[in-house]
């Protein structure tokens, strides 16, 4: 899990296509648990946590599937 994240959901039920989420996670918050995975996973082997110390994220469409799913799909 990440401990310090942040984001947003804007959505009108009545035009659920038109919503928008944006989401900004701090790879370094990592905790799995396990000292030694963390501090894998913040490396520059996998999230590089010191050189990208965010990860952005931000909606390009919602498409509804479903009464309460949606496929989002957006840039990292």
């Amino acid at each position: 899990k990440f401990t310090k994240f942040d984001g947003t959901f804007t959505v009108d039920p009545e035009a659920v296509e038109q919503a928008s989420v944006t989401a900004t996670v701090q790879p370094s918050s990592i905790d799995t648990g396990n000292a030694n995975r963390d501090n894998d996973l913040k490396s520059d082997d996998f999230f590089d946590a010191t050189k990208f110390p965010e990860i952005n994220f931000k909606s390009k469409s919602v498409k509804q599937t479903g009464k309460d799913t949606a496929d989002i799909l957006g840039d990292f």
